[in-house]
């Protein structure tokens, strides 16, 4: 099958002009931070297609930072999708050489396939924006190595358990996530209709039979099943459930607003999925769209964190992170992929997960 051409790197200086920018041709990033930046003052829109944050509030708190941050009159268009709609829409679109989209939300497994459908843009992060955002360099880095250049990392997505604290004390809740097969807890948790997640990411840690076999476990210990991990929450709040599986980032929204949930990490893994941004290839503004990708991993993030929780992975000063490192220095598994074959384990144990949740295991 055959998809869209790959863009070519426009010169940013004209060689007998120095220090004037050359303008660059549509749908072509150009290779200087300065000549990216005057580039996307000529780009009209954006286009972003991110799930988190979700209030359109922080949407518009973002966009605004981001226009005055770099003097820019672009029209940005902000759209919460999920992210695996998001990525498929845009391989199918990309067939015809042409896509709508500027910046895609992905899991590790979105950018698997971005990248293995030669979708995703290949910056060159640091060398581009090293001076401008410093640190952007260990995000390019610290992450599984064949998506060095394709995605940046820009937070993370923990889980464990939440509960309702007018339903059920804290000290009654699950520690760890092999608690859920405690007998004394059947029929009382929520846990994700989606392939029990995040168990599938245990696969790697825990390895793929016991990872099954925990699964097997749960299921036996008759879970209520519902439909993604904000549902979850949704679920604890209103008190259909006491309490349940879910993750950090819709808890601690649903906290910050007055209602009554509260989280905590499991004490024996941490099962994180990583959320990446990426520029897909022939991208209509793919200079604001590099631009706003490197200003938001890097400091607009703590404009969205200021309305809704959005933890990024390298900020060691959040709430999240102080959570984090105490629960892995107290002994917890630190459950994040790092390597491109733990994503053939985690398949594997999610493809046995379905298996036994419809009947067929």
């Amino acid at each position: 099958m055959m998809f869209m051409k790959r863009l070519m790197a426009g010169a940013a200086v004209l060689a007998a002009l120095p220090g004037l920018i050359q303008p660059v041709a549509a749908n072509e990033l150009a290779n200087s931070y300065d000549a990216i930046l005057e580039a996307a003052k000529s780009e009209q829109t954006l286009e972003v297609w991110v799930l988190i944050p979700t209030k359109p509030e922080t949407h518009r708190a973002v966009i605004d930072a981001f226009k005055q941050e770099f003097g820019l009159e672009t029209t940005i268009n902000w759209v919460s999708i999920t992210p695996s709609t998001a990525v498929a829409r845009t391989v199918a679109e990309s067939q015809s050489g042409r896509v709508s989209v500027d910046i895609l939300e992905g899991s590790e497994e979105e950018v698997k396939v971005a990248v293995a459908q030669d979708l995703a843009m290949k910056i060159d992060w640091t060398g581009i924006f090293s001076e401008r955002f410093p640190g952007i360099d260990k995000l390019e880095n610290d992450i599984i190595s064949e998506f060095k250049g394709f995605a940046l990392p820009y937070f993370d997505y923990p889980y464990g358990t939440g509960w309702n604290p007018d339903l059920i004390d804290e000290s009654e809740v699950p520690t760890k996530i092999t608690d859920f097969t405690d007998p004394k807890f059947k029929g009382r948790f929520a846990f994700n209709q989606f392939a029990l997640n995040p168990v599938p990411i245990l696969g790697p840690f825990l390895g793929a039979e016991e990872t099954i076999q925990l699964a097997k476990d749960i299921m036996a210990n008759q879970p209520v099943l519902i439909r993604g991990t904000p549902s979850i929450a949704q679920a604890i709040v209103s008190g259909a459930v006491p309490f349940g599986v879910t993750g950090y980032t819709v808890a601690e929204t649903a906290r910050r607003n007055g209602e009554p949930i509260r989280f905590k990490l499991w004490e024996d893994y941490v099962p994180t999925a990583i959320q990446f941004l990426m520029v897909p290839k022939n991208s209509p503004s793919p200079n604001t769209a590099a631009l706003f990708t490197a200003w938001f991993v890097s400091e607009g993030y703590k404009v969205a964190d200021a309305v809704e929780p959005t933890p990024p992975p390298h900020d060691l000063t959040t709430e999240l992170s102080k959570m984090t490192i105490a629960t892995l220095e107290a002994g917890a598994t630190h459950a994040r992929l790092t390597e491109i074959g733990q994503l053939d384990v985690t398949k594997q144990v999610l493809e046995a997960i379905n298996l036994l949740m419809s009947g067929q295991q």
